[in-house]
């Protein structure tokens, strides 16, 4: 019975991590994203939507955007969706 108690606890913890890094990453990493990368770039850089699922590795990014030249009204790119899946299958 300890081992099965301490499978439960195993499972418990895997959902908890899951379910703490599906809440925290895509507003952590959106904002550190953008910031940083408009320092590194020198201009503007805008991330509609940031998505994670740690149980897949999956990643997928909406609406990004680099803005162009100053004085430009058009942006340097611009991504409707930008898809990473860094799980061991892919």
């Amino acid at each position: 019975m300890v081992w099965l108690r301490r499978v439960a606890w195993a499972v418990a913890g895997l959902l908890a991590v899951w379910a703490l890094a599906w809440l925290a990453v895509p507003p952590l990493l959106k904002s550190q994203a953008q910031t940083r990368l408009s320092a590194v770039l020198g201009r503007e850089v805008l991330i509609g939507e940031v998505a994670f699922k740690p149980w897949l590795l999956d990643l997928t990014l909406r609406n990004v955007r680099i803005a162009g030249a100053s004085g430009s009204s058009e942006p340097l790119l611009q991504l409707a969706q930008a898809h990473v899946d860094v799980s061991i299958n892919s």
